[in-house]
């Protein structure tokens, strides 16, 4: 369906999130990322605040024209707020969105100029080396949520917006549909009104599952954070608004 890409030709530059910021970079309650190396340069979600998520744009200096596409994860305002912002920029780019999305954003996205892709239960392909898992639904009353997928010769990054329909679920049907070596899983993981136990549960399904390396942010809490990084150690990657990931950041498979 994909094909890998060269790890050492990745960047992903976390645009928007609650955690991290310095330097006029403004932390706060949503999530963006940009992803570089695969075929077609990938903006993730756009954060809640167009304000906030344009000086954070230009303070990275990531221009509109670094985007070929975009993945929109869900319908929540903390994860396409920013898209005014954007389009007040640029809008000659698909706009990748569940097909659940209400007919109001749709046409919103369409009146805007862009091309607008609808993502059904089917993973489908978004790119050389990356994929859409297709929706999913937590079957509670969260909206329907689609996830990125990046192929790399390391394995797979799987880049969620808010994991509602479960952080672990999300995981296994990464593994289910594309491969089994997951290299990272990175963004919301929905964990911040866990307790400890059930959190650590959760680690321990990351490690039953193989996953190489974790990286949650955004809605994942400050508690499963200290979780992630005392389980996976070096393997864990502290994320937050600013954040740049690149191929170095990986360590080798253990034999």
């Amino acid at each position: 369906m994909i094909e890998p890409m060269d790890i050492k030709k990745l960047r992903i530059t976390v645009i928007y999130d609650n955690f991290g910021g310095n330097e006029g970079l403004r932390a706060d309650w949503g999530f963006s990322c940009l992803i570089e190396g695969p075929e077609k340069s990938i903006l993730f979600d756009t954060g809640l605040d167009p304000a906030i998520f344009s000086n954070n744009m230009k303070l990275l200096k990531i221009s509109p024209e670094q985007v070929d596409l975009m993945v929109l994860s869900h319908e929540h305002g903390d994860h396409i707020g920013g898209l005014p912002a954007f389009f007040r920029m640029r809008t000659d780019l698909p706009v990748w969105v569940p097909s659940s999305f209400s007919d109001p954003v749709k046409a919103y996205i369409r009146q805007s100029g862009a091309a607008m892709e609808e993502v059904d239960d089917a993973p489908r392909r978004i790119c050389r080396q990356a994929a859409t898992l297709g929706k999913m639904s937590s079957g509670l009353y969260w909206p329907e949520e689609q996830v990125l997928y990046i192929a790399t010769h390391q394995g797979g990054i799987v880049v969620t917006g808010c994991a509602h329909p479960g952080i672990v679920k999300i995981v296994e049907r990464a593994k289910s549909v594309m491969g089994p070596e997951i290299l990272l899983v990175m963004g919301g993981f929905h964990l911040a009104t866990l307790g400890e136990a059930a959190i650590r549960r959760i680690v321990d399904d990351f490690k039953r599952l193989e996953v190489r390396h974790a990286a949650p942010c955004h809605c994942s809490g400050v508690l499963a954070r200290k979780c992630f990084r005392e389980a996976y150690g070096a393997r864990y990657i502290d994320i937050g608004v600013g954040t740049v990931i690149t191929g170095a950041d990986f360590k080798p498979a253990s034999p």
